[in-house]
This record gives structure tokens, C-alpha cells and sequence, in this order.
């Protein structure tokens, strides 16, 4: 039986409005059974952007449930394996854009990425347990994908006022320590991810200079943790000539 990408939708919102945590929820694709929840997830990789974005603005299902005072979350094991399904799939989309045809291409990439940006600032909004990974995931699709620094601060900004932060700056200042955490993390497997590359002007910076002198006491420690003296010293270096 064939359903619409709307119809199967409200399919799998109602399977997860009764059995949030999946327990026995699941359909079977090509002879796999899967969690509807898994399903869901698939879909920002549909090659119809309508359905892409359906499953986008319907990601909050996989964190909250319904309770007898309103909204409730779910354990955070089950939002932890409901982030990293949703980035994983929307990165994927990113990657199928480079099969269609090359006329249709600047429409696929923008429409992949207005999906990845959808379905990343939604969990934001909704899950505090994984906001400060889905907002290390926009930094990582902004260094990875190319976006638009006014799509990304845009997208900042929404989040930020949901959230009840007083701008974006505050909302990534919140979490600067583990962004940049994470960032030097990325370093171990791909050289790229230095500190210089580290994307401060949507902290308002306009240079590296400012971004050290501005944030070298969260930014020294993980210099010297990931044994980069030389990066560090030169950041000490700066803050002190600020």
C-alpha cells in the first residue's frame, strides 16, 4: 500500500503518540524491523523536500511525549539515540543532493540545508539534554556545508528567543566551553579543526584577535589539555596584549 509522505507522517506521529518509547512500535522496511522513531529520522533524507521538512518539524515527538500536565520528556538515553539519528540522516540528505541533475542543484542544496537547519534547531528548542550538542552540530554544518553565516545567525537568533536567552550571543556563550571542547576534539580525526578555524564570528567577532582576547580563559585550558603549548602560549600572548 502506497501513503503520501503527509499520510505516513501522521502514521508515525500517532504510532509514537501511543508508544513514545518505541517498545513496540516498529515497522518492517526492505525485511528490517525498525523503531518508528528510526523511521521518522529517515525521512530528512527523503528525496522530497516536502517530506523532509514534514519529518523535520516533527522531531519534537521523538523527545517529548504527552503526560497529564501537559508535555513530558523522555528519558535521556531515548533523546541522546533521537539526536544522533536525526543529525546523522540530515547529513546524509546534504549527501544525496550530489546526485540530481546539476541544473536542479542549487535548489536541492538549499532545500538540504533548510531541512538540516530545521531538524537541528527543533531539538535545540526542545530538548535542553541535547541543546549544547544539536548547537555544536550547526557550528559543524556551517564549517562542513557551506551555509550562509545570515541563514545560520537567523536560525541562532529563533533558537535563542524560544529558549528565552537574551540574543544568540548569550545562547552560544552559554555553551562556549564544550564548543570548543568539542571543536579541538574533531582535530584527532581531521586536521581542520583548529581554533583559528573556530567559526567566532558568530559570537560577533569580527577576528581572531578579538575571539582571544574575548575568551582566552576558556580557550587556554583546552589548548593545554589537547597538548597544543605552541596555540596556547600564542593565545596567552594575545589576551595579554588586549
Amino acid at each position: 500500500m502506497y501513503l503520501s509522505g503527509e499520510a505516513l507522517m501522521q502514521c508515525l506521529l500517532a504510532l509514537l503518540e501511543v508508544d513514545p518509547r518505541c517498545k513496540w512500535a516498529t515497522l518492517t522496511l526492505r525485511d528490517e524491523e525498525l523503531p518508528v522513531s528510526v523511521v521518522l529520522s529517515a525521512h530528512l533524507a527523503d528525496p522530497h523536500h516536502h517530506v523532509c521538512m514534514l519529518a523535520a518539524l516533527s522531531v519534537e515527538s521523538l523527545f517529548l511525549k504527552n503526560g497529564p500536565e501537559g508535555k513530558m520528556m523522555l528519558p535521556m538515553k531515548n533523546q541522546q539515540t533521537a539526536f544522533e539519528n536525526i543529525y546523522l540522516k540530515a547529513q546524509e540528505g546534504m549527501s544525496g543532493q550530489k546526485s540530481c541533475p546539476s541544473e536542479d542543484l542549487p535548489d536541492e542544496t538549499f532545500n538540504r540545508r533548510v531541512t538540516l537547519l530545521k531538524s537541528v534547531s527543533m531539538v535545540m528548542s526542545c530538548s535542553p539534554v541535547c541543546e549544547k550538542q544539536a548547537l555544536f552540530a550547526l557550528f559543524q554544518s556551517y564549517k562542513e556545508n557551506s551555509i550562509d553565516e545570515q541563514l545560520i545567525n537567523k536560525v541562532l537568533r529563533g533558537v535563542s528567543r524560544s529558549l528565552g536567552y537574551r540574543d544568540s550571543k548569550s545562547l552560544i556563550h552559554s555553551h562556549l566551553y564544550y564548543l570548543v571542547a568539542e571543536w579541538l576534539n574533531q582535530k584527532q580525526s581531521d586536521s581542520r579543526y583548529t581554533l583559528q578555524s573556530f567559526p567566532y564570528t558568530l559570537l560577533g567577532f569580527c577576528s581572531l584577535d578579538e575571539f582571544y582576547r574575548s575568551s582566552y580563559h576558556v580557550l587556554i585550558p583546552h589548548l593545554v589539555f589537547v597538548n597544543d603549548f605552541e596555540e596556547s602560549l600564542g593565545s596567552g600572548l594575545e589576551a595579554a596584549a588586549g
